[in-house]
């Protein structure tokens, strides 16, 4: 992927980003006033977002270190 679609991609998550909010506030009135079920949801998301990024920042450690080893026992 090349930097020209990267910003793309980026670009257009911002915009939608934009636009549902934008649609969240204008419907406020609408939403329904119990959001216990809502913050509960979005706090099990967060949780599962950062347990998962956490496993992905371990996993690549461990391979970089792993690599690095590989590349050490090549060099000698």
């Amino acid at each position: 992927m090349n930097t020209t679609s990267k910003s793309l991609l980026w670009l257009s998550g911002i915009a939608a980003g934009v636009v549902a909010g934008a649609l969240i506030y204008k419907n406020r009135d609408k939403m329904p006033k119990d959001t216990k079920k809502l913050n509960q949801w979005l706090n099990d998301v967060k949780h599962t977002l950062e347990n998962t990024s956490r496993k992905l920042v371990d996993n690549g450690s461990k391979a970089i270190q792993n690599g690095t080893k590989v590349l050490e026992k090549e060099l000698r």
